[in-house]
């Protein structure tokens, strides 16, 4: 028989009310989205948080959030005195308040739906927004468990740990390009060139072979010399080569990590046992 039907029938039985309860309160605030979009009217729809001697939510900041999803008059039953008295009330048959008690008693929400002739698909939307809606299950959820008298049962402590992923990113981006760069440049160019040297020397007082002057008469001596002429050239001055390499490095990453403890509170004169079981080969 499909569970889903079989859940509405049963609980058709019992006017149409539907408990449901949530550990995550967040998950019955979508619960009320849901519903209200579907069409349930508010008025329908029940809520009770677990509250302190003083009155307020042991949820802390859930009440008045919880509390904006009603106008005025679809809240009646929320603004009671003591938010588990509500489940009296509420139309939840006896065993089945208890478990829902019990499971208040951690903290959560319970909200309840007046479905009538739609508990099919207000289980349905229940379901699909986490929420435990049988004693059975609720026994499986609750982190209080009635201890039988004909056997043991397991108490599952979980904790996190972390998980590390690496994701390959750009870190950044390297551009090569090329840009001329004027300098000056000085070069010593040893050059030659040509003096006039004149040297006179005393005559001997000898006869001269001519027998007139000479005057303006005069002699050209070229003098030469080296001259320095720059050119210019391109010229192969140094070769670059462009790579990736891989650098191996080490990165510290951490995170706060929860884990459950198991605490044991004793009521009357009793003796607990908490050594740990050694396995039996």
């Amino acid at each position: 028989m499909n569970p889903v039907r079989e859940e509405s029938n049963r609980l058709q039985s019992s006017n149409h009310i539907i408990p449901a309860y949530f550990r995550n309160p967040a998950d019955a605030e979508q619960a009320i989205k849901n519903l209200s979009s579907a069409g349930f009217p508010k008025e329908n729809i029940g809520v009770a948080l677990r509250e302190d001697g003083a009155g307020k939510s042991a949820t802390s900041g859930w009440a008045d959030r919880l509390r904006s999803l009603f106008s005025a008059k679809e809240r009646d039953e929320y603004d009671s005195d003591n938010a588990i008295d509500v489940l009296d009330h509420m139309g939840i048959p006896e065993d089945e308040g208890r478990y829902f008690k019990n499971a208040l008693q951690s903290g959560g929400a319970l909200l309840t739906v007046d479905a009538g002739s739609r508990s099919n698909e207000a289980l349905s939307i229940l379901r699909n927004s986490k929420a435990s809606l049988s004693s059975q299950e609720l026994r499986t959820l609750s982190p209080v468990s009635q201890m039988s008298n004909t056997g043991t049962q397991h108490v599952e402590l979980l904790g996190e740990t972390l998980r590390v992923h690496k994701d390959r990113v750009q870190r950044g981006t390297v551009k090569l390009r090329k840009e001329v760069v004027s300098e000056h440049q000085n070069v010593e160019v040893p050059v030659t060139r040509e003096e006039l040297v004149i040297e006179r020397h005393p005559a001997d007082g000898r006869a001269s072979a001519r027998t007139g002057f000479e005057d303006g008469k005069q002699i050209e001596v070229p003098l030469s010399e080296d001259q320095v002429r720059v050119e210019k050239r391109p010229i192969v001055r140094e070769e670059v080569e462009v790579g990736k390499r891989q650098v191996q490095d080490t990165k510290r990453v951490g995170d706060d990590v929860k884990h459950e403890e198991l605490r044991v509170e004793k009521e009357g004169d009793v003796k607990v046992d908490s050594s740990p079981k050694r396995k039996t080969a």
